[in-house]
């Protein structure tokens, strides 16, 4: 896709005449990174020739994602220690206890997190 984006040099460059060009980019850049398979090497080079804001604009989406991906990636890894330590002192887990905890959000694994350690049941820990 980053070659074929070549062909749309005038499009993007029209982004620059709106109300919040770096708005636009970013916009355009979160879609084409989430959803799209093109290396971020390959959509540098081609936002490089739109200007400054365009290249502001591949910098900020690469660090947001990124960041958001770390974000996904501790939660998961928070929920897994604690599915361990659950296993370690109640036995094996209902399935629905696992889902729960996966789906949970960061804040609620952190409180079950320390309160696996006083915890008498799996019902009192997940209360």
């Amino acid at each position: 896709m980053g070659r074929d984006m070549l062909d749309w040099l005038e499009d993007l460059r029209e982004l620059e005449s709106g109300p919040d060009p770096l708005g636009e980019y970013l916009t355009v850049l979160t879609y084409i990174m989430r959803v799209g398979e093109t290396p971020e090497t390959d959509l540098a080079a081609v936002f490089e020739r739109l200007g400054p804001r365009a290249k502001e604009a591949i910098v900020t989406t690469a660090e947001t994602i990124e960041a958001r991906g770390e974000a996904r990636g501790e939660a998961r890894g928070r929920a897994a220690a604690l599915l361990e330590l659950m296993t370690a002192k109640f036995g094996p887990l209902p399935a629905a206890a696992g889902r729960r905890v996966r789906s949970a959000d960061p804040e609620q694994v952190r409180t079950w997190t320390v309160r696996v350690l006083t915890a008498t049941t799996l019902d009192e820990l997940l209360t």
